[in-house]
């Protein structure tokens, strides 16, 4: 094949996928993540201008250079290595291996854009992401020393690629199964569709009320549908998205007044331009960003803390227990986290800071149907509202600042502590500070306190007093009047810093290891 341009060797349909075994009602479950749950665009409207930009991105010089490559040829091996598409997940998947293809760095078609499926550090949780490749930025190589830093590496390394995927991150994809949306093959039949009821209120929306019985059901998927991707957008402050169903695709934009504008429909195998060219022409946008939004009446309704209801709202997720936290002082239930930064996170949780105190962590539940990391959350609140009296136990804890359900997962907020004992490696803490944890559990065991899971990642080193640990995460905690357990605790905690000394810290001497038992 002669050498083509760039912008001609990506003028090509994207393959034919093999459905098999699906059904209207579809093979797997998806589900509408909780960003979806909290906003609402004042309108939806036809992006007419799309194709001319997609036209004007072919005419730059950097899609005019030519390459000597079969990128067809290659699309053909990748896709007759995919396995049939029989559950909505498939389709993402599938999707994520063409377009890996499409940003090939050798070829770099795609324009230095890579695609991932949802990240962790993403807040709105889409289907599949579009970030700059930045490999220097994103760590390769330093993360390598990731396992063996120095003080506080392990905790910075994760900290800064957070904040590097979000500086990278471009905009959302969200994936749509054809077979249940089949009825998606033009822009106008969205618009047409959108409505908003009159009285569906912000609480309404957040509680999954029902829709009204005569809206059809084609009718709901698109109100869902919607809303889904218009969350995401609004949640991590992105101004473009992707709709797809595959077979046809929908390119959105949205503006500071909140209205989502989007393109025609762009078919699978179309070509002049193709769905590659018209990806390639949306990540190549310099202004992804949109912080300064108007909120849709309805959806923020209960934005304002003197319209916010005194009691956390019936959420997903949500026990009676968290629920039961109320009051001025609950500062959870007055953040939303798209107004927040994401600081670190786990398997579970988003660790969020917040400009409305600087001084708090929060935590929010990742995925709205982990509804054990809710119970968790929500017992751990208790926990710390039962513990409030207790002037001994408040010394070596977090300070609790609320918990809430009000955006249907789970979100509590804590002062913010310096790095916990794993991130910093115990062959960094003085002897001050490990015995500060073995008083910090004794503590705890003294006032009946069971924390049912002591590890070097739930004892954190004291903001307010650095030589002092504070124990954290009582997710698991329960209150007891077994002794036996409650001292058992206790000797977990000499055992795990006693073992790690003898074996990785060296330079200790008797008498300071003896002074821990």
């Amino acid at each position: 094949m002669p050498a083509q341009t760039v912008w001609q060797h990506i003028d090509i349909p994207l393959p034919v996928l093999d459905y098999q075994n699906t059904t209207a009602s579809g093979q797997g479950k998806g589900s509408t993540e909780w960003a979806a749950h909290s906003h609402t665009p004042m309108g939806v409207e036809l992006w007419g201008e799309f194709d001319q930009l997609v036209t004007a991105e072919g005419q730059k010089p950097r899609n005019l250079s030519t390459l000597d490559i079969d990128f067809s040829q290659r699309l053909e091996i990748i896709t007759s290595d995919l396995n049939l598409v029989s559950r909505e997940e498939d389709v993402t998947n599938r999707l994520e291996s063409i377009l890996a293809t499409f940003a090939r760095e050798q070829w770099d078609l795609s324009g230095g854009i890579v695609f991932s499926q949802q990240n962790q550090q993403i807040i709105g949780k889409p289907d599949l992401i579009a970030q700059v490749r930045d490999r220097a930025a994103l760590g390769v190589g330093p993360i390598a020393d990731y396992e063996s830093p120095p003080h506080k590496g392990r905790a910075q390394v994760r900290r800064n690629n957070t904040k590097v995927i979000i500086t990278l991150y471009r905009m959302p994809f969200e994936t749509k199964p054809v077979w249940k949306f089949s009825f998606l093959t033009t822009a106008q039949y969205i618009i047409d569709a959108w409505e908003v009821p009159d009285d569906f209120d912000a609480a309404k929306m957040q509680a999954k009320a029902h829709l009204p019985k005569s809206w059809s059901t084609e009718k709901r998927k698109v109100f869902h549908m919607i809303r889904q991707l218009y969350g995401q957008m609004v949640s991590d402050n992105r101004r473009y998205g992707i709709l797809t169903v595959y077979e046809y695709w929908y390119f959105c934009k949205r503006s500071s007044q909140g209205i989502l504008s989007i393109s025609r429909a762009f078919e699978r195998q179309a070509t002049s331009p193709s769905i590659f060219q018209a990806i390639k022409t949306m990540v190549g946008f310099g202004d992804h960003g949109l912080e300064d939004v108007v909120y849709h009446p309805q959806s923020a309704s209960i934005h304002d803390d003197d319209e916010r209801p005194g009691t956390l709202g019936a959420g997903r997720g949500g026990s009676s227990i968290g629920r039961a936290v109320t009051g001025v002082n609950n500062l959870a239930a007055s953040l939303y986290p798209w107004e927040c930064d994401v600081y670190d996170y786990t398997d579970s949780v988003l660790l969020l800071t917040t400009g409305k105190d600087p001084t708090v962590i929060v935590k929010l539940q990742i995925d709205p149907r982990m509804k054990h990391v809710a119970d968790d959350m929500a017992n751990e609140a208790a926990i710390y509202e039962a513990l409030e009296g207790n002037e001994a136990v408040q010394k070596v804890i977090p300070c609790f600042r609320g918990h809430s359900t009000h955006l249907g997962v789970a979100m509590t907020c804590v002062e913010k502590e310096l790095d916990d004992f794993d991130d910093i490696g115990l062959e960094n803490l003085s002897g001050v500070l490990r015995r500060s944890a073995i008083r910090a559990v004794q503590v705890l065991s003294d006032a009946g306190i069971l924390h049912n899971d002591i590890a070097l990642r739930n004892i954190v080193q004291s903001k307010r007093d650095p030589s002092c640990a504070k124990i954290i995460d009582f997710g698991r905690a329960s209150f007891s009047s077994d002794r036996k357990r409650l001292a058992k605790q206790v000797e977990r905690i000499k055992t795990l810093l006693n073992t790690d000394i003898r074996g990785r810290l060296h330079g200790q001497g008797q008498e300071e290891t003896a002074q821990l038992r």
